[in-house]
């Protein structure tokens, strides 16, 4: 079916569909030149570069534009613009409904995308400290209650003892009841500051009972240096004043 377009007077609204300028009135019960047009609606006029079945075209004066068949619904992105008067090849009067990009939709969705993008990246940035999984509940004895919140109170370590098997050691690393701060454990071997272990953030009144060394270590007896790295327990990034301890590893 070929459509023939009816022109509208210049002060009208235009539109632009594949680079041609087509009048349109949004409401197309109006009177066009001083007679009414039926109220019939052929189809939907849009861009060839849409998808659909194309049966029909809407002829210009030396351009034709594709005409599809109406849609009851349009498309999320997609949106009645308004209607323009034709013919049809039998003279019959109507109208075409001109459908268009939603550019509001578009940028709605673009701004909703950005949204759920900014939230992602402040969650998987901001996704609070990085607490140890061995961390439980421990009943901590008076001697390892801090009651000055001013200071950091620091356990003490002489010796720890590794299963020269696994390399497991059933020491407790604790971090004080008391203590406004995370605790964060590393063993370094004294010669090579090799780090041996490290533990995640442990919370105050927290305890890692029993861990296994990161790297294999001989079966011997090696200095080591106990690293208590303290943080803000407000702001887990903040690093506090924290301790280094020289005990001795026996891999046994």
């Amino acid at each position: 079916m070929h459509y023939k377009y009816i022109e509208i007077a210049d002060d009208v609204k235009s539109y632009k569909i594949d680079g041609q300028t087509l009048h349109y009135l949004k409401n197309y019960e109006e009177a066009v030149d001083g007679a009414e047009v039926s109220s019939y609606l052929f189809g939907d006029v849009k861009s060839a570069r849409k998808k659909g079945d194309k049966k029909s075209t809407l002829d210009l004066d030396n351009y034709t534009l594709s005409v599809f068949p109406l849609k009851s619904k349009l498309n999320f992105f997609e949106k009645i613009v308004g209607y323009v008067p034709c013919i049809d090849e039998e003279g019959t009067s109507g109208w075409l409904r001109i459908v268009g990009k939603s550019k509001a939709k578009i940028l709605s969705l673009l701004l909703m995308l950005l949204l759920l993008a900014g939230a992602a990246v402040y969650f998987l940035t901001n996704r609070g400290p990085d607490l140890d999984d061995a961390a439980v509940a421990y009943e901590m004895p008076d001697y390892m209650v801090n009651k000055d919140p001013e200071q950091v109170l620091i356990p003490g370590y002489e010796t720890i003892t590794v299963d020269k098997d696994n390399m497991h050691s059933e020491t407790i690393l604790v971090n004080p009841e008391g203590n406004l701060c995370y605790m964060q454990y590393e063993i370094r071997l004294t010669d090579t500051q090799e780090v041996i272990y490290q533990s995640g953030f442990l919370e105050p009144g927290k305890a890692i009972p029993g861990f296994d060394l990161d790297s294999e270590v001989d079966k011997g007896e090696y200095d080591i240096e106990v690293v208590l790295n303290t943080f803000d327990i407000n702001e887990y990034e903040q690093p506090l004043n924290g301790g280094v301890i020289d005990a001795t590893l026996q891999v046994e």
